[in-house]
């Protein structure tokens, strides 16, 4: 026999007995393992005849050795090595997956198949030929014969190569995977790499000691249940991480991962497409580490905003959604920026704004021209209009001069309405609060109707409720445009019976009715009675002209005041509006008793007069009639007016000459107004600087007042000139002066 060494070592009964045991306990293990294999996923269905074909080895050689007959024992060894080189094709078409390799597995699959199929038939038949190897009985004890390897073949190396060849590829597979997959991969795929190392030993020890006992089979097992602790169990969601790396990496939004300390842990392929830049830690956490370090990861635990980036020397614009990670003590633990790259969205809506800001401010100085070229001419008819109605005495003439004015009135108004929903609408109307008393607004907005109503032979009453309070603080203009707009509508449909308007105090607001008898609105119309351009369509007030924007205008203005209107109508009836506009108390006393002054219009003419000999006034404007108009307005007043006809003709009179107040037109043709003005205070010993300059203009675009006064203007006085005001600034600034 000449073999002392297999009674000393490997024929010792308890050995026997030990490996058999063992070999018993790994299938246990291995079977356990298949079990809690749920069975769903490709993993999951490659893992299991993984740990199937081991057991079914771990069993083969256990059969092996307990053999009594030289040919079972050949066949059985035969199919056990086979065993073994399908659990290496099974290991290698895991890793192949698990490392995501791009590989052609079905090439490869049919090559090793003709290798193991070849192997296969020479291992089986090997009881036939004997070229793989070669068995000698060895008798334990009396009864008991165990087969040994003596020698091997040519078949058996062709055996050994095949197998390492597919632990060759094997460990290129896992390789691969390490050197391409992030740090949270290279872990796992190394730690299954190491368990080939047991396999590898197991097998060199069963070659080198020749032994029926096959080392290797309980190494594939102790590598197979390596396998499904690291997968599934210290990995359960290993599928998944893959498929959402897989995701994080395709999708189209840059992701970068930080640490508790700032540190990039990952990012994905189109973030460093975003940064036009080589996968680099330092470049990402140069770009953005400004707004970690800023602690904005401390604030929320998600947040969105805007990122503006320097790439290669061009703004980039990002819109950024951070989440935040902490522990179970509430420590920051990391975050992660999701970067979507907005530049070309932000490049597109710049110019948008750019082109809607161009064309705001052409419209804007399209309808400042259009507003000057109107009231300009507009100024001259309704001045000698005015002329006419203060020194006329024949009452033909004065008629013709009535109906002259009131269709400037609508002009103007129509002109107004333009304007005043510009204005809204570019949200530059602005509200100007003051105090003021309710009574003399109401008969201010009476005095400015009540001619329309008479003119149709309208009953018209207007009533104010005494428990008003004296003194209010609001805008007062604002809400007696509200008014006059909607009792001028209700006097526009309503051709005979009455308007009646009714203000009372109601919860720390006033409360305004305009109820009349006319044509009413249809049910159907009421749905747009406040829509800008709207108009009633009815065939029975075509006649009516407008630009349908009045009621528009009204809603909006008491929307901006956080008041409410509405409206209820009977078709053929009447209509009642009804506006809620909260006001601030000033004074709580009473008004008491309401009076509307019946003056008429000459006794309000000459009380309006305004005197003050020897005052002083200059007037610039290039227009001869404008300041035709202006003078005449002012010639009771026996003051002395000076004209100028352009700004270097007042710049000429100020060096000069003193005044008690100055105004200035705003468009002449040699220099404006401003111009003009900033001159005049410009100049070396004027004697003018102070006195109150006021611009005269026919530009009442929202925020003009504010421009005026910025640059130092007293005030300004819009055209076409209302005498009244005029006379009531000449009273305030000389005054003053």
């Amino acid at each position: 026999m000449n073999h002392p060494w297999l009674s000393k070592v490997f024929l010792d009964e308890f050995m026997i007995t030990a490996y058999i045991t063992i070999s018993i306990i790994f299938c246990i293990l291995l079977l356990v393992c298949a079990l809690k294999i749920d069975g769903k996923g490709a993993v999951a269905r490659m893992l299991q005849p993984l740990l199937s074909m081991g057991i079914f080895s771990i069993i083969l050689n256990v059969i092996y050795i307990l053999a009594n007959d030289a040919h079972f024992a050949d066949i059985v060894l035969g199919i056990f090595n086979l065993s073994i080189d399908l659990l290496l094709m099974q290991l290698l078409r895991f890793a192949l997956y698990y490392t995501d390799s791009k590989v052609n597995f079905k090439a490869i699959h049919c090559g090793l198949l003709v290798l193991v199929g070849t192997d296969g038939i020479g291992l089986i038949t090997n009881f036939w030929h004997h070229m793989a190897y070669r068995h000698i009985p060895v008798e334990v004890e009396p009864g008991r014969i165990l087969y040994v390897r003596d020698e091997v073949g040519i078949l058996f190396g062709y055996h050994v190569i095949v197998c390492y060849i597919i632990v060759l590829l094997t460990i290129i597979a896992y390789g691969i995977g390490i050197s391409k997959s992030s740090s949270a991969y290279r872990g796992r795929y190394l730690g299954i790499l190491c368990s080939y190392s047991v396999t590898i030993l197991g097998d060199c020890l069963s070659c080198a000691t020749k032994s029926y006992i096959k080392f290797g089979v309980l190494a594939f097992s102790i590598q197979a249940i390596a396998i499904y602790l690291i997968v599934l169990i210290f990995a359960k969601d290993a599928e998944q991480r893959i498929m959402r790396t897989e995701v994080l990496r395709r999708i189209q939004n840059g992701i970068i991962c930080f640490d508790e300390k700032g540190r990039v842990v990952f990012a994905n392929k189109i973030f460093w497409e975003q940064l036009e830049t080589e996968p680099q830690i330092d470049k990402a956490e140069g770009q953005i580490k400004e707004y970690f370090d800023a602690g904005s990861h401390l604030k929320t635990e998600s947040d969105k905003w805007n990122l503006e980036l320097d790439v290669k020397g061009e703004n980039k614009y990002f819109e950024v959604e951070s989440q935040n990670f902490f522990d179970r003590k509430n420590r920051f633990k990391g975050c992660y920026f999701g970067m979507t790259d907005r530049t070309e969205r932000h490049t597109f809506y710049t110019n948008q704004l750019k082109n809607a800001m161009d064309d705001s401010r052409n419209k804007a100085e399209i309808l400042s021209r259009t507003s000057h070229a109107i009231r300009t001419p507009a100024n001259t008819i309704y001045g000698m209009n005015e002329m006419i109605l203060r020194e006329c005495k024949d009452p033909e003439i004065l008629k013709y001069a009535e109906h002259i004015k009131n269709s400037s009135d609508v002009l103007i108004d129509l002109l107004d309405d333009i304007v005043d929903f510009s204005n809204i609408e570019a949200e530059k109307l602005e509200l100007e609060t003051q105090n003021y008393h309710p009574d003399e607004m109401v008969r201010n907005v009476y005095n400015a109707t009540k001619e329309r109503a008479e003119l149709k032979g309208l009953e018209y009453t207007v009533s104010l409720d005494e428990k008003i309070p004296s003194v209010l603080h609001g805008d007062r203009v604002r809400i007696e445009q509200i008014l006059v707009n909607l009792i001028s509508n209700a006097i526009n449909y309503t051709e005979s019976g009455f308007v009646k308007v009714n203000i009372a105090w109601d919860r720390n607001g006033i409360r305004a009715n305009v109820k009349d008898s006319g044509i009413g609105i249809k049910e159907e119309s009421m749905s747009k009675l406040f829509n800008a351009y709207a108009k009633v369509e009815d065939s029975s007030i075509d006649a009516i002209k407008g630009t349908g924007l009045g009621l528009s205008i009204t809603a909006k203005l008491v929307d901006m005041m956080s008041g409410t209107i509405g409206a209820n109508s009977i078709y053929g009836v009447g209509s009642n509006f009804e506006v809620f506009i909260p006001q601030t108390v000033k004074n709580p006393k009473r008004v008491g008793r309401f009076f509307l002054d019946p003056d008429s219009r000459n006794n309000a003419v000459a009380d309006s007069v305004f005197v003050c000999e020897g005052a002083r006034v200059l007037v610039v404007d290039d227009n001869t009639l404008n300041r035709r108009v202006f003078c005449n307005f002012l010639k009771n007043s026996r003051m002395r007016i000076d004209e100028a006809s352009g700004g270097q003709a007042a710049l000429d009179l100020l060096k000069t000459e003193k005044y008690d107040i100055i105004f200035i037109d705003y468009m002449m043709p040699d220099m404006d107004g401003m111009e003009t003005f900033q001159k005049m205070k410009e100049m070396k010993n004027c004697p003018n600087v102070d006195v109150p300059t006021i611009m005269l203009t026919a530009n009442v675009l929202a925020g003009v007042r504010d421009e005026y006064i910025r640059v130092g203007f007293t005030d300004f006085l819009s055209k076409p000139i209302n005498p009244n005001k005029l006379e009531d600034m000449l009273r305030t600034y000389i005054r003053k002066n």
